[in-house]
């Protein structure tokens, strides 16, 4: 039996993760670091493996030393921030088994410039794009391309560095803002990368890979917009199907051939094997599949409509990717569709509420329908919410309008004030 540490906690994907793990039959104990006060609470209460422990997910030197006393077999990270600062490289010097990137292959989400350019290099399909350091230039470059209305910081920024704009108004005003208002690092690297915007569904292409070969775990529908019909600010995701229905034999074909394939591929040609978990974020405009960002590890909400169908053991998938062995694995899914509704907290994505009293009823939960929190904690005997998106729910059945039926039903029950949600998740013909 096995003894798992799994980084993170302010994401319902941690909480699915640690859930999923503690489930497996070869690990007898899951350290969730520094987890998850409201998680751990619903994990004591189903009786699961599940602890925490006081050490911040970016103090890479005390999780080190935390995996070394608590003799632990294998490592994976939930957030990016650990793996771009290097966190593997330090667990591996230390003789630590970890399932995730090196701070070399962890580029690939850590800057969209690099990011681009190894998509330029390597043939996988992308937005045009052009990358800036001068802010005038950069709007001269809006001005001169009708396309060029997508602007993105070069580090990460989440939905602050991030602007998909419509016009030319909208484009000058996203980089005067991320460029002069918002510098992400004063003083410092202030570049951003000027994109083609594109139209179309998004999904979100997740794989495994243990730097050779890979294994497509599925590919969902993602929904990234905040309101309804796709509109408003984009999110780090309100919702998904897994699998997308849109995504048929001949394209999953191609999602693999032409991004998949070349993208661990390319990479390891540089001495940066990428191990572990890939999700590509992919808009299919006009049938033709175009990246949209490289995550190196498990996304939200992807992660939790994946893992409601996995029926393969997570565990071993894992340690496949870390001893290079996941050519041997073979990779099982429920074939009923799954569908997740992101439950955020008020202002989500610009302004962090918290301190909301949550009503969670234990009737959520059933065979076909999990609950997974994220910006939420247990305190004085009582749910209270952090801001961000406070929880997902999860459901299965054996069609995606009865998933999305139960999803919602779920959904439904987790009550605070400022609470919302799209309501249109699954509902296909609405996108």
């Amino acid at each position: 039996m096995k003894r798992v540490m799994l980084v993170g906690g302010g994401a319902s994907r941690d909480h699915a993760l640690a859930t999923t793990l503690a489930n497996s039959p070869e690990v007898s104990h899951v350290l969730f670091v520094p987890g998850n006060s409201a998680a751990e609470y619903r994990a004591a209460l189903s009786g699961l493996p599940i602890s925490s422990a006081a050490v911040a997910s970016q103090d890479i030197p005390g999780l080190v030393e935390l995996a070394e006393m608590e003799e632990i077999d294998l490592t994976l990270f939930g957030p990016n921030t650990p793996l771009i600062m290097g966190a593997v490289d330090h667990f591996s010097a230390a003789g630590l088994r970890v399932a995730g990137p090196t701070r070399a292959a962890a580029r690939l989400e850590g800057s969209k410039v690099y990011a681009k350019n190894f998509m330029l290099r390597h043939g996988i399909p992308s937005a045009r794009f052009a990358v800036f350091t001068d802010t005038t230039r950069a709007a001269a470059f809006c001005r001169s391309r009708s396309w060029a209305r997508v602007i993105k910081t070069d580090s990460l920024a989440y939905e602050r560095g991030v602007a998909v704009t419509r016009d030319l108004p909208d484009a000058l005003a996203a980089i005067e803002r991320i460029m002069v208002d918002e510098v992400l690092e004063p003083g410092g690297d202030a570049r951003v990368v000027i994109e083609e915007r594109l139209e179309g569904p998004e999904i979100t292409l997740c794989i495994l890979s243990d730097g050779r070969d890979i294994k497509m775990l599925d590919a969902n529908v993602n929904y990234p917009r905040l309101y309804n019909g796709n509109a408003g600010p984009r999110t780090r995701g309100m919702g998904a199907v897994s699998p997308a229905p849109s995504v048929t034999e001949r394209l999953q074909k191609r999602l693999l051939t032409e991004i998949a394939e070349p993208l661990v591929e390319g990479i390891a040609a540089q001495g940066r094997p990428l191990v572990g978990a890939i999700f590509v974020d992919i808009i299919i405009q006009r049938g033709e599949p175009h990246v949209l960002d490289i995550n190196v590890r498990f996304g939200d909400p992807a992660t939790q409509v994946l893992l409601m169908r996995l029926q393969s053991d997570l565990f071993s998938l894992l340690q496949a990717c870390v001893d290079g062995n996941l050519g041997q694995m073979r990779i099982e899914n429920d074939e009923r569709p799954a569908v997740s509704v992101v439950v955020a907290a008020e202002g989500y994505p610009f302004k962090r509420s918290r301190g909301a009293t949550v009503t969670l009823p234990e009737a959520i939960e059933n065979e076909t329908r999990r609950l997974d929190l994220g910006g939420i904690r247990w305190h004085d005997n009582q749910y209270v919410t952090t801001g961000g998106r406070v929880a997902t729910v999860t459901a299965i059945a054996e069609t995606i309008d009865a998933a999305r039926k139960s999803a919602y039903l779920g959904a439904e029950q987790v009550q605070f004030d400022g609470a919302n949600m799209r309501t249109d998740i699954a509902d296909i013909t609405s996108r």
